[in-house]
Order: structure tokens, then sequence, then C-alpha cells
């Protein structure tokens, strides 16, 4: 929920300014939207500062914040790029189910995982939702799988890194699938006119590769959709390059 590895990973070299994802309380109302509210806000700064729409760069959850700054803000975004997206809303627990789904035919999780996962299946609800999150982070080296077999280099400086930040803010999760739980599914965004690209890792098991081009492609008809050799964390397992759009202006939530 911050983006203190992608700083100490790349440091000033890239023409990214990585966006932190605010703090908030557990039981904060309208935690997504305060979310969004922040993101809007440094977007418009930027667009200011720039004199033009910056390019808006998002890694997984980011593609549900970005749904909400291109719906809200279309002429402010020069240009999408969406990066292993989470599943669109109004599906929150779904890359969580997929997850756990993945870790189970791999032999991990336990009991508890498979608990949790039946009791979302039969009951959509915020505590749900909680449960399976909680019993996917009581897996030892959980984050391992994020990352596609072959990017060993990546994955271990990743986790040297992540040793130094707090990875996730369960408060702060909490507050924010409290209000994903009912928010309104996306539409087709008519407003924005800019370049779309989206990139699959090939490798993520969060990702449905039959089902989730068709979603994103409903809701931007237009995108370039592409499948990379990597898994859940292109930023760290692809070269920079073939992720930052060019012109190079950036905004990374």
């Amino acid at each position: 929920m911050s983006s203190a590895i992608e700083r100490a990973w790349f440091g000033e070299q890239l023409p990214v300014l990585w966006w932190d994802q605010p703090r908030i309380a557990a039981d904060t109302p309208r935690a997504f939207s305060r979310t969004v509210d922040a993101a809007a806000g440094q977007l418009l700064r930027l667009r200011h500062e720039l004199g033009h729409p910056p390019a808006l760069i998002t890694l997984s959850f980011g593609a549900l914040i970005a749904l909400e700054l291109v719906r809200r803000h279309p002429a402010d975004i020069g240009s999408l790029t969406i990066l292993a997206p989470s599943a669109p809303m109004p599906h929150p627990q779904r890359s969580g189910l997929r997850m756990a789904e993945y870790l189970l035919d791999q032999g991990h999780g336990d009991a508890s995982l498979r608990e949790a996962v039946t009791a979302l299946r039969k009951e959509k609800s915020h505590a749900t939702i909680l449960a399976l999150f909680s019993a996917l982070l009581a897996i030892p080296d959980v984050l391992n799988h994020y990352f596609a077999a072959a990017s060993v280099s990546p994955r271990e400086r990743f986790f040297a890194e992540a040793t130094k930040v707090l990875l996730l803010d369960m408060d702060c999760f909490a507050a924010v699938t409290r209000e994903l739980v009912d928010y309104p599914p996306p539409s087709v965004t008519t407003g924005f006119s800019g370049p779309v690209r989206i990139l699959f890792g090939r490798h993520d098991p969060l990702h449905d590769p039959v089902a989730d081009p068709q979603e994103w492609r409903a809701l931007f008809p237009a995108a370039c959709l592409e499948t990379v050799d990597t898994g859940h964390m292109i930023v760290f397992e692809l070269p920079e390059d073939e992720w930052i759009p060019s012109p190079p202006q950036a905004l990374a939530p």
C-alpha cells in the first residue's frame, strides 16, 4: 500500500512520481472513496505542474483507483498503463479467491484456508473477505507466488527490500475493502480518449487468461492488451522500458 520498494529499487532514475496510498484507520467510512480523492488530488497537482495531462501507471489494486480517476478526470490523464490489474469491481474478492485456489492446488494452505474459501463463496461480505486474506497471509512466504518461477533475482531483491517497510497495513486494507464490497460496477469510459495499454503476467496466479481480457476490453474497447512473461510483480520482473509509456511523464499509484 505504498511505493517504498519502488523508490528503493529505482531511485531517481525513472521519470515516475511514485504515489503512496494514504494510511486509513480500520473504522474509517468511505475509505476507498477517500483513497481515490487523495489520488485525484495528486493527479491534478501534477497536471498543473506539468502543464499537460500526465501518463498514469497502475499496478494491481491501483487499477481500481485508476478506473475511478478516469471516470472523474478523463481530460486530466494523458495515457493509461495498467499492470497486472486486480479483477474489476464489483469483485474485489476475486483476486483473493484465485490466489487461494492456486495455493491449494499447489499443496499450500490448510483447512483454515479451505474454510475461508468456502465461506466467501457462500456469502460475499466484509467479514468473509477479511477472513480469506488473513488465511492467505498466514501462509509462510506467500508472496513468493506473486513472482514467476524464473524471476529468481527480482524475487530475492524484492524480499530484501521488503524487510525494511510495512508491505500491508491491515487496518487500511480493512477500511478500503469494507466500501468495495458493495461498490457500484465500473462502466465503459466514454470521456477518456487517451491510449490504454494493459499488461497481464502469464504466470500471475491472480490472472484469468480468458475472463480478464474480456472484462477489461469491455471497459476499454480500444485498449492494447498484452501478456508478458512475468508473474504479478511486473514492475520488478520486466525491464522498465517495457512498461513505462512514452512520453515518459508518469504518475504511479
